[in-house]
């Protein structure tokens, strides 16, 4: 019996770090206006990180949008966001007042959402044409 119960106890001294796992997005996390293209970090802060890596996914109020990072260091408790609106496959997201970030670890033990919704205002930049030559005062033989 003894021998039972000393496996119990130790059982829930080991795994009792994994059920207390948490992370927590700070930014954004509800009211924010981040312009398309621009650069924003991706704050969270984590308690007894047992996951080594986390995913950064964007949702709205339809679900998920996509994944904006995958396998992060949950340890660096940010990622810069070089291209906001573009997810990870190159897709760019249109602006939007209902986007949430998700931050989840890789095995979807624990994650946490924006408190509110943020916004991706702007356009994606409309393509440019630039006509070098002929300029005009050219003559053509």
């Amino acid at each position: 019996m003894k021998k039972i119960s000393l496996f119990v106890v130790v059982s829930l001294l080991l795994l009792a770090p994994l059920a207390a796992q948490t992370v927590t997005g700070t930014s954004p996390n509800g009211g924010e206006n981040w312009a398309l293209h621009s650069s924003h970090a991706i704050t969270w802060t984590s308690t007894n990180p047992g996951a080594h890596k986390v995913d950064i996914i964007l949702r709205n109020t339809g679900g998920k949008v996509g994944p904006i990072k995958s396998q992060v260091a949950l340890s660096s408790g940010s990622w810069q966001w070089q291209d906001v609106g573009r997810l990870e496959d190159g897709t760019v997201v249109p602006p939007g007042t209902d986007y949430i970030v998700r931050i989840r670890d890789a095995g979807n033990a624990f994650s946490d959402d924006s408190n509110t919704s943020f916004t991706i205002s702007g356009s994606s930049p409309a393509p440019t044409l630039q006509l070098l030559s002929p300029n005009g005062g050219e003559s053509w033989f």
